[in-house]
């Protein structure tokens, strides 16, 4: 991957920061849309692989955590986003929202 799709990462990634996300619910998000990309054959295996990798670059940097502290921060995302198939419709062509998951997922912690 090179360096625009990169950009095109950290943007979404504080995009949803601009959106009153924690950074691991950030993480939690695009990886979840990442997976409904795949999922409807927009993004392939290798372009979530490679997100993935700069999403925990991008957390680790943003949180200045150690790699012990960065398992749980990944957890976390991981829990997020497992939440978030449960939740979210998803449907064909069509990003999926999240705004109500999210708040039921806040309401819940």
């Amino acid at each position: 991957m090179d360096d625009l799709n990169e950009m095109v990462v950290r943007a979404a990634l504080q995009d949803h920061i601009d959106a009153g996300r924690t950074p691991t619910e950030a993480a939690g998000e695009v990886r979840f849309l990442d997976e409904v990309m795949f999922e409807q054959g927009i993004a392939t295996k290798d372009a979530v692989k490679e997100s993935r990798r700069i999403i925990e670059s991008w957390l680790a940097e943003t949180l200045g955590v150690s790699a012990h502290e960065m398992n749980a921060e990944l957890q976390g995302a991981d829990e997020y986003t497992r939440f978030l198939h449960e939740k979210v419709v998803t449907k064909p062509d069509q990003m999926p929202i999240t705004e109500e998951a999210w708040r039921e997922w806040r309401q819940a912690r």
